[in-house]
């Protein structure tokens, strides 16, 4: 109702949006019509005025919406605020939100702000405000509105609490209960702050840091949990949390865990290059039972195919070519020694028989070993005697 001099004048029915409800008189019924006509005009300019006083960006959103130089995303988000009333939860919102920070300088702009888990107007964080926006939603929906309690930072979430009717209100719910979105802002970034001191998904939260969002310490440990966090270390003795992480899938700023890095070389950078299948750096065998690549095999089907075809006219040619003798078989190469200047030299070790005297004699005159031949052959009657030089008659006859 509007309420002038401490009596009621007008009722506010249901417009065309939340923000802009329709006036009707009460009583003054036998008054004329141009004159009654007056007094509402009247008392809807004052419901106006007195909504663009308390709620001047969302009033101003209201009216240049469509105009506004915002990007299709950031936009949107200004829409969904502008149609909750106060605050929207960017929890549950798949894919996540992403923004650039141009996107959030626009928005902060025209009176939005953005973070980690809501997306919500400063101007309806006010118990004036709160209570202004209460009363419009009731009469928009033509339902009663639950009201939160005057200056409240957080406030159990009883039955009959709805998310649309906390986020009217600027409130987001938390496990048990309901936390100004400012708050649950500043708490989040308190939370990514832990993190990024400890260098891992392993960290403390002080229990200091429930005082942020006015909560006791025993509702604290489920609304960390709604901000996406799970015990990871509990004390022995207490029982008490003592470490916290995030869930898999789930960060601070609502984006997906990386995948687990490849393996990395030395200094901790991953290894440059083509990968070492083995020690000697080459490609591993393909399992294929020896067979060779289709495309190979099919190349040399055709080729063999038009080696035999008789129409081929190189076919005709080939059978004319003189066929090639076979390949001479290499000479084994002999091993070169030094031959002794003596005039027994002169017979082949293979063709001759040397006494053992004579090859004593050689040996010691030749540098380089030669092998004696297995058997020496049968020396004859007829066969002339050379005389060797410092043999004894007795060598002689050991040689015979």
């Amino acid at each position: 109702q509007v309420v002038f001099a401490d009596k009621p004048i007008a009722r506010l029915l249901k417009g065309g949006d939340w923000l802009s409800p329709r006036v009707e008189l009460i009583g003054a019924e036998e008054s004329p019509a141009e004159e009654r006509e007056r007094a509402r005009d009247r008392a809807e300019l004052y419901v106006k005025e007195t909504t663009a006083k308390l709620l001047p960006a969302l009033s101003a959103l209201k009216q240049q919406l469509n105009t506004a130089d915002l990007p299709g995303v950031a936009r949107g988000l200004a829409f969904r605020v502008l149609e909750s009333g106060a605050a929207i939860d960017l929890r549950k919102d798949e894919p996540p939100v992403r923004l650039s920070t141009e996107e959030r300088e626009a928005l902060k702009g025209w009176g939005i702000r953005t973070g980690r888990v809501a997306a919500y107007a400063p101007e309806t964080t006010k118990p004036a405000q709160q209570a202004l926006i209460a009363r419009l939603f009731s009469v928009f929906n033509d339902a009663d509105v639950m009201i939160a309690p005057t200056g409240a930072g957080s406030f159990p979430a009883e039955e009959g609490w709805s998310e649309a009717s906390l986020g009217a209100q600027g409130y987001l719910l938390f496990g048990p209960r309901a936390i100004r979105a400012d708050l649950a802002e500043r708490l989040a970034w308190e939370i990514d702050k832990r993190r990024k001191e400890a260098g891992r998904n392993l960290f403390e939260i002080p229990a200091e840091l429930a005082s942020i969002v006015s909560c006791p310490g025993e509702a604290f440990v489920e609304v960390l949990k709604a901000h996406g966090l799970v015990p990871a270390e509990n004390d022995a003795e207490t029982g008490a949390v003592k470490t916290w992480r995030f869930k898999a899938r789930a960060t601070p700023d609502g984006r997906p865990d990386r995948r687990p890095r490849k393996p990395q070389g030395e200094g901790g950078r991953p290894p440059r290059g083509k990968a070492d299948f083995n020690k000697g750096g080459k490609r591993p065998p393909r399992n294929d039972g020896g067979k060779p690549h289709p495309a190979k095999a099919r190349a040399a089907e055709r080729a063999e195919a038009r080696k035999n075809d008789p129409d081929n006219p190189f076919a005709a040619l080939a059978t004319l070519l003189p066929t090639e003798p076979p390949p001479k078989p290499k000479k084994k190469k002999k091993r070169k020694t030094d031959k002794p200047k003596s005039d027994a030299a002169a017979v082949p070790v293979e063709d001759a028989a040397v006494p053992e005297a004579d090859t004593q004699a050689t040996d010691a005159a030749t540098p380089v070993e030669t092998p004696a031949p297995e058997a020496a052959a049968p020396v004859t009657e007829n066969a002339p005697e050379t005389p060797v030089e410092g043999a004894t008659p007795g060598d002689d006859k050991a040689g015979g």
